[in-house]
């Protein structure tokens, strides 16, 4: 409704083009407060798949000790023997886990995927899936 109430403004003064651009700046705006909301809430999970050719024991200790579950499978890369490490985290756990990668394994590949949906598997229970803690990432009250 919001949407068609204002391209209908925008259409009724057709030779005006600072409607045009209002409206542009807008949507803009709009576009950008939805990604910074999104992004400051973290709602969701992630895929982290890390491929590398060092040893990762001490990465992977860490993370069990943080809670998170990795999975470890052998392969064969372009320049040798790699190990690649798929991990599923909230979204809100993802600066930790490049925290861990940058301290255990510098210079290792990795990507991060959105993920839709997934049926079992091993997750850390804490708090940081509740309503509370999706507002206090939102609006954050300084100390």
């Amino acid at each position: 409704m919001l949407w068609l109430f204002a391209v209908s403004g925008v259409l009724g003064y057709v030779n005006n083009w600072i409607g045009y651009l209002a409206w542009g700046l807008g949507f803009a705006t709009g576009i950008f407060l939805g990604i910074k909301i999104d992004e400051k809430l973290g709602l969701g999970y992630q895929l982290f798949q890390i491929i590398t050719h060092m040893d990762v024991a001490e990465l992977l200790q860490s993370l069990k000790e943080e809670g998170f579950s990795a999975t470890v499978l052998n392969g064969e890369g372009t320049r040798g023997k790699v190990l690649h490490i798929s991990l599923i985290v909230l979204r809100t756990e993802s600066l930790r886990i490049r925290y861990l990668l940058g301290v255990y394994a510098p210079g290792a590949f990795y990507t991060i995927s959105d993920v839709r949906e997934s049926n079992a598997g091993v997750f850390p229970q804490n708090h940081r899936n509740s309503i509370l803690f999706y507002v206090k990432r939102l609006l954050p009250l300084h100390k």
